[in-house]
C-alpha cells in the first residue's frame, strides 16, 4: 500500500483560496446584474428580449458554479477537520 500525505497547510489555504473567489464572485455577479439592468432600462425590442434571455440563462450557469464551489469548499473543510483530527488523534496514541 502506498504512503497517504495530506498538506494540511496547503488545503487550508486552498479552502480560504475558495472562500475568497466566492465573495469575489458574489461581488462580480451583482455588478453584471446592475449593468444588465441599466442597459435594459432604454433598451427595449426583440434583440433586448434575446438579450435579456441569454443574461438569464447565463446567469443560471454563474449560480450553479458558485453553489459547486461553495459546496466543494466545504468539503474541502470537513477533510481538512477530519484530517486534522487524526493527526492529533495519532499523536495522542503514538506519542
Amino acid at each position: 500500500m502506498g504512503a497517504f500525505v495530506v498538506d494540511l497547510e496547503m488545503l487550508q489555504d486552498v479552502i480560504d483560496r475558495m472562500c475568497g473567489f466566492e465573495r469575489n464572485l458574489s461581488q462580480w455577479l451583482d455588478e453584471v446584474d446592475s449593468q444588465v439592468r441599466r442597459v435594459h432600462a432604454g433598451w427595449t425590442g426583440a434583440a433586448a428580449a434575446e438579450h435579456r434571455c441569454a443574461h438569464d440563462e447565463w446567469r443560471a450557469g454563474a449560480q450553479q458554479m458558485h453553489l459547486a464551489v461553495t459546496a466543494l469548499r466545504r468539503v474541502g473543510a470537513t477533510a481538512h477537520g477530519n484530517y486534522l483530527a487524526a493527526v492529533v488523534a495519532n499523536r495522542a496514541m503514538w506519542g
